[in-house]
C-alpha cells in the first residue's frame, strides 16, 4: 500500500456555544501560500519523513501551545495511506 507523508496545520476551532461552549481539531493541508517551498503531500520515504519532521520543528519553535488563546496552530506530519486533506471535511455539531 502506497504511504504519502502529509502536512498539516492543526488548530483548534470553535464548534459553538453549547454546555459552555465546545472546540474541534481542524488539519487543513499546508499549501503555497503556507510555505512556497513545501508540499503538503509526498510520497513516503524516510528521507522525506525526516525532511518534513525537521521543517516542522522548525517552523514551530517558540510557537505557543495549541490550547494557548495565542496559538495560531501548529504544524504537524502525519504517514498517512492518502494524500493530505482538510479533516474534518465538514464542521462537526454538537449532540
Amino acid at each position: 500500500m502506497r504511504q504519502y507523508v502529509n502536512i498539516y496545520l492543526h488548530t483548534l476551532e470553535f464548534g459553538g456555544p453549547e454546555e459552555g461552549g465546545w472546540w474541534y481539531d481542524l488539519y487543513t493541508p499546508i499549501n503555497d501560500a503556507d510555505e512556497p517551498n513545501a508540499e503538503a503531500s509526498v510520497p513516503y520515504s524516510p528521507n522525506a519523513k525526516r525532511y518534513a519532521d525537521e521543517w516542522v520543528a522548525k517552523v514551530n519553535e517558540g510557537e505557543p501551545e495549541l490550547s494557548s488563546v495565542l496559538s495560531r496552530g501548529l504544524y504537524i506530519v502525519l504517514v498517512e495511506p492518502h494524500k493530505a486533506r482538510v479533516y474534518p471535511e465538514t464542521k462537526p455539531h454538537y449532540e
